[in-house]
């Protein structure tokens, strides 16, 4: 059976379908097994496939992912996992600046700017949907939340220990 199951489909139904019934991947796990689910599907559709996992007693781990079909191919789609801190765009570089030796200085763009960027490679819908979120502050991710060590029992790296392990990355 598989140890690992990841989806990344279009919607909650979409990965319900793949997981559930008989020839769903659930059918295929046991044990001390984890299903990485990264479509993004919202919160209702996330509890959905989190009682599945507990029905099966299967680790669930829910890390969207951002991103449109240039930066999955480059590599550079944003994944939204929980570390054992909150941190702001801005606190993260001045972190990165600290690590690095580095007077590095963050500036946020506009609403407005922010908006036409994202329209030219993005659905207006998706564009809508996460001023909602994150504008608006539909919805909190800001949480720090357990998961990661639960599943894989090891505490996550802070943000700091990540830059300093990839120091060499920035130069």
């Amino acid at each position: 059976g598989a140890d690992i199951v990841l989806t990344m489909l279009s919607d909650t139904d979409a990965v319900i379908g793949a997981m559930s019934g008989e020839n769903g991947a659930l059918a295929t796990m046991a044990g001390p097994a984890v299903w990485l689910q990264m479509s993004t599907i919202g919160e209702e559709g996330t509890e959905r496939c989190a009682r599945l996992a507990q029905e099966r007693g299967i680790g669930f781990l829910d890390a969207p992912v951002l991103g449109t079909k240039g930066p999955a191919e480059q590599g550079a789609l944003v994944v939204m996992a929980s570390g054992p801190e909150s941190l702001r765009p801005e606190q993260q570089v001045q972190v990165l600046g600290e690590v690095l030796g580095r007077d590095l200085r963050f500036q946020a763009q506009t609403d407005e700017q922010a908006r036409a960027e994202m329209s030219a490679g993005m659905p207006a819908e998706y564009v809508d949907a996460f001023f909602s979120f994150y504008v608006d502050r539909t919805l909190d991710e800001s949480a720090v939340l357990p998961t990661v060590e639960e599943i894989t029992g090891t505490a996550p790296r802070t943000f700091r220990e990540w830059a300093r392990a990839h120091r060499d990355a920035f130069s």
